[in-house]
């Protein structure tokens, strides 16, 4: 079996990114996912600046003009005083934008395929071992050697964790839904710090005109300890007229 040039397992936004570079360079790239695409991910959804200049090197400047720009900001602390914050942009450029990410992760993969890469979905990586020349990716769908593996397996870090690189858990978990019918600013990005999920927080983020991403998130320790119930305190979050103003009722 010939090894390939590169194995990139995750085929998330970096892992994508990485197997596009490479594939465009002329190196023979396989990039491996346990999921189908399109799939969902729990996200905020936006996009920074810096993540919109990477994604416009890539020939994507056109398809991201269509999504939402944002540049302000709304903070509320706990005890409900809230600061607007104006982000100032030079001419022509962009602060962020929000890009849902079943469609953002799809066009990455997509994008990444075009230049050359060979996408694998529905392959779990069961293990990585050093072979004779390189390394042996053990999946669930066979064997493949690659001179370089890439590891962007995301925050749980599976295979990272299966080879030993990394003990640690993610510190944060999120809830998320998409609601239509918002008046709120289309262009204003919402963080509310609530003192029943500190050090966590509640967003709104605008999706298009009417359409926004609501979530909260609390530390991994608070919630499996029963202090934080995400889903209720979405629910709460949702239905509480004080903060949201009332928009999300």
């Amino acid at each position: 079996m010939q090894p390939i040039d590169v194995a990139v397992i995750g085929a998330g936004p970096a892992g994508s990114v990485a197997a596009y570079q490479l594939a465009n360079a002329g190196l023979q790239v396989v990039l491996i996912d346990q999921s189908t695409f399109p799939r969902d991910k729990v996200c905020g959804d936006g996009v920074t600046g810096d993540g919109l200049k990477v994604l416009e090197r890539m020939g994507l400047s056109d398809w991201l003009s269509s999504f939402q720009t944002y540049n302000s900001l709304r903070m509320t602390a706990p005890d409900a005083n809230a600061l607007d914050v104006f982000i100032p942009v030079p001419e022509g450029e962009c602060f962020g934008r929000t890009i849902p990410r079943r469609i953002l992760d799809s066009t990455l993969v997509q994008t990444a395929e075009k230049a050359g890469a060979k996408l694998m979905e529905s392959t779990r990586v069961e293990h990585v071992t050093q072979g004779d020349v390189g390394l042996e990716i053990i999946t669930g769908r066979g064997a493949l050697k690659a001179r370089m593996v890439i590891l962007a397996d995301g925050s749980n870090a599976p295979t990272t964790t299966r080879m030993g690189l990394t003990s640690s858990v993610p510190d944060m978990v999120a809830l998320r839904h998409y609601v239509s019918g918002d008046s709120g600013p289309a262009d204003r990005l919402e963080i509310h710090f609530q003192s029943s999920i500190v050090p966590g927080y509640n967003w709104i983020f605008p999706i298009s005109e009417g359409h926004v991403n609501v979530g909260t998130c609390s530390t991994v320790a608070l919630t499996r300890s029963g202090q934080v119930e995400l889903k209720s305190e979405l629910k709460r979050f949702m239905t509480d007229p004080g903060v949201s103003e009332g928009r999300l009722l």
